[in-house]
């Protein structure tokens, strides 16, 4: 079973177009070598080593270049998709909603994307597990990022964020 064809963008075209001419070029120096290769052939095995070496190394790249024209790997990528948004919230709306559902934080970052750090206390009682918990609780919209502990102090923490949903 053979695929259709998939329409090329015009910036893969053109791609394609550069890496057939490159191929091209490779194929006539490879050639050019060979000739070279041959006029110069003497008894002498460092030139014979240093060109069969140019020529295997231009084998390759031609090698190479050629399958990934007939599969066309790594020429059109797929566009990433744009990072998610985030609600903007203020500092204090995290905090009172935190102390609503009992998660108490030492300290609340809010970051300019929208994603918010939660840092608690190290002798908190509460596990982290049940803070996640009950910050899922607070808001249907909310999406874990990140927790652990930071390197430094060792503290636990939560980044989460509010989507726009």
């Amino acid at each position: 079973m053979t695929l259709p064809p998939v329409p090329l963008s015009p910036d893969a075209a053109e791609l394609r177009e550069q890496i057939t001419a490159l191929l091209n070029s490779f194929a006539e120096r490879r050639r050019e070598i060979a000739e070279k290769a041959k006029e110069a052939y003497t008894n002498d095995w460092r030139n014979d080593y240093f060109y069969r070496g140019v020529i295997s190394t231009y084998n390759d790249v031609i090698k190479d270049l050629s399958e990934l024209l007939q599969t066309g790997d790594d020429i059109a990528q797929p566009v990433p998709p744009p990072p998610p948004q985030y609600l903007a919230v203020s500092e204090e709306d995290v905090a009172t909603m935190l102390n609503r559902v009992g998660v108490f934080a030492r300290q609340v970052i809010v970051h300019a994307d929208g994603a918010i750090t939660a840092i608690f206390a190290r002798m908190q009682p509460t596990p982290q597990d049940e803070r996640i918990a009950k910050l899922r609780s607070a808001d249907t919209r909310i999406v874990i990022l990140d927790t652990g502990k930071l390197p430094d102090s060792g503290e636990p923490y939560i980044d989460f964020a509010l989507t726009m949903d």
